[in-house]
């Protein structure tokens, strides 16, 4: 499956890992709301990724890769269904979104015990002055 992209390979993988732990990471209900959703194309080209270059020590089976690749295609409508009260569409939705934040952080190159996250203002990005 060859999906083509104007960023690299490590780009989207990072931004799907980036997105999916801040969109997890103990925010308030109206943080979560704001944050992006969830792209499932990236996520599973990540898995697909982490498949193929780590092998047995990526712990994904082949029933999540499935799930997530049902997730991919039906989360458009079901965003949608969600958006207008549907429970169990948010439920699922849920629960995909775990999967998929699951997925990424069973990565075994996230080995670490400490991550550094430096939020800057939108007017001093810390770029240099030339």
């Amino acid at each position: 499956m060859s999906h083509a992209s104007p960023f690299g390979r490590k780009s989207r993988l990072f931004a799907a890992a980036l997105a999916l732990l801040l969109a997890g990471g103990g925010m308030s209900r109206a943080a979560a709301d704001r944050a992006p959703s969830v792209d499932f194309e990236a996520v599973c080209l990540a898995v697909d990724d982490l498949q193929a270059t780590q092998g047995g020590k990526y712990p994904v089976t082949v029933e999540d890769r499935a799930e997530l690749e049902r997730a991919r295609a039906e989360v458009p409508a079901l965003r949608e269904k969600a958006a207008s009260g549907n429970k169990k569409a948010a439920e699922r939705l849920a629960r995909w979104e775990a999967l998929a934040r699951r997925a990424l952080l069973a990565n075994p190159l996230l080995d670490f015990d400490t991550l550094l996250l430096i939020r800057r203002s939108h007017n001093q990005l810390g770029l240099p002055q030339n």
